[in-house]
């Protein structure tokens, strides 16, 4: 971490500053607090939300921001202020060990993301006791992997930590995940580490269940096998799976990339909506993946898009029918994720994912625009977060000094990135009007 020798008065001066946004972050606390049912069962809430949490925007937080930064520290970028603090009210912490509300010593890979007036927090390395395979052909139980993957709670200040879920060992669970009151429904992952070649080991899910969490006492219950299955989106208070039925087993392929590719052109996609009172799927629908190769999901609906194809599918939720929606202008164009009832496509020019032409489309209106908003390095601006008012978004980052690694390669790392919020009609007008966020030092 860089370290910079401050004047007396800067010191004060960033003191207060951090203390008056935490003051802004505990206000904020408070006032939830007096609107939070006091009901200790809040599964049995039916005015629970169920939320998605997804790699890619999945804070609803309305006052700010909340990320990972260098897999050791909570960071809260303040939407009032326009500054990103520590989270940390401890006058001059340096944020460097356990006594540091921001600092984490959990694991290498962290997800942390806003529900119901709390951070949740998952680290998500894999678990510490672990079977390994020996040259020798023999086993061994070792622990050098670290923590094994475990779900945290936390207040909006970083304060009042509790760990709530723990997975057994040799398991892990990794993002996407789907919380609802104090269930969250994860894909639990049972691994085994086998020697592929000499001085060399591969890692192979040898099951994966389909679990519910109960975020009150830490227990767990398997739903279903769901080798196969991911998280795509939520509708009627129900999770749509989607499950790859592949036309032969993938793991034949080792590493023929080519024949890989090929079986999963030869596949099949399966749509179904999980009730989780009931704990039942029903299927909706079956797709070769070769004619839904993306699929997103929107507010009442599922949007796929085929392989080489301009032809963007609607499969309607409430009528339970597929149908032709829209003619995209050209074939092989990406799909983001619908946010606010859009649908950003776009085309990559190269295999550095810049982008050479983008439309939005607008799911209600059906009507397509040309989109042309782009970071200060030539990539499409990225969204990470929404209020009712602004998205906060990505808008640029600076590479430092390029190096050789220990393979030989030239490399280039990311040094700083830069953030900002923006009006959301000024986003999807391509207007880079930005409320530009200062970076903690």
């Amino acid at each position: 971490m860089n370290k910079k020798t401050w004047m007396i008065g800067s010191t004060i001066l960033g003191i207060i500053t951090t203390l008056s946004i935490f003051i802004v972050v505990l206000q904020h606390m408070e006032q939830a607090s007096h609107n939070t049912d006091t009901k200790t069962d809040i599964a049995a809430k039916n005015d629970a939300v169920m939320k998605l949490i997804e790699n890619e925007y999945v804070q609803t937080y309305e006052n700010g921001y909340y990320m990972i930064k260098d897999h050791e520290h909570i960071m809260y970028f303040d939407y009032a202020t326009q500054k990103e603090v520590y989270l940390c009210n401890k006058p001059n912490c340096k944020h460097e060990d356990e006594s540091c509300g921001a600092y984490l010593k959990i694991g290498e890979v962290n997800e942390i993301f806003y529900y119901d007036q709390h951070l949740y927090l998952v680290n998500a390395q894999e678990a510490g006791n672990v079977v390994h395979m020996n040259f020798d052909g023999t086993t061994s139980e070792t622990s050098e992997n670290g923590n094994p993957s475990t779900v945290y709670r936390m207040d909006l200040d970083g304060t009042n930590r509790k760990k709530l879920f723990t997975v057994p060992s040799g398991t892990q669970i990794t993002m996407p995940y789907v919380i609802k009151g104090n269930q969250m429904f994860a894909f639990l992952e049972y691994y085994e580490h086998t020697q592929d070649k000499p001085n060399s080991a591969v890692t192979k899910t040898t099951s994966r269940k389909l679990i519910a969490i109960n975020l009150d006492n830490g227990s767990y219950e398997e739903i279903a096998d769901a080798m196969n299955d991911s998280f795509i989106g939520i509708y009627d208070n129900k999770i749509i799976l989607q499950e790859i039925i592949y036309a032969q087993d993938p793991d034949l392929f080792d590493e023929d990339i080519s024949g890989y590719i090929d079986n999963m052109y030869r596949s099949d996609i399966q749509i179904k909506l999980l009730d989780i009172e009931s704990k039942k799927s029903e299927t909706l629908f079956t797709e070769s993946f070769k004619d839904a190769e993306q699929i997103k999901v929107g507010e009442s609906g599922i949007y796929m898009l085929g392989q080489h194809s301009k032809t963007l599918k609607y499969y309607d939720m409430n009528k339970r029918q597929k149908s032709d929606f829209i003619q995209l202008s050209q074939t092989d164009m990406t799909l983001a994720p619908i946010i606010d009832n859009k649908l950003l496509v776009y085309h990559y020019t190269d295999e550095d994912a810049r982008v050479d032409h983008a439309e939005i489309i607008d799911l209600k209106a059906k009507a397509m625009s040309d989109f042309q908003l782009k970071d200060t390095n030539d990539y499409l601006v990225k969204i990470l977060a929404a209020n009712d008012k602004y998205y906060f978004v990505q808008t640029g980052y600076t590479l430092g000094e390029e190096y050789t690694t220990w393979a030989g390669t030239t490399q280039q790392d990311i040094v700083s990135t830069d953030y900002g919020l923006i009006l959301k009609e000024d986003y999807w007008h391509s207007k880079a009007n930005y409320l530009k966020m200062q970076n903690a030092k």
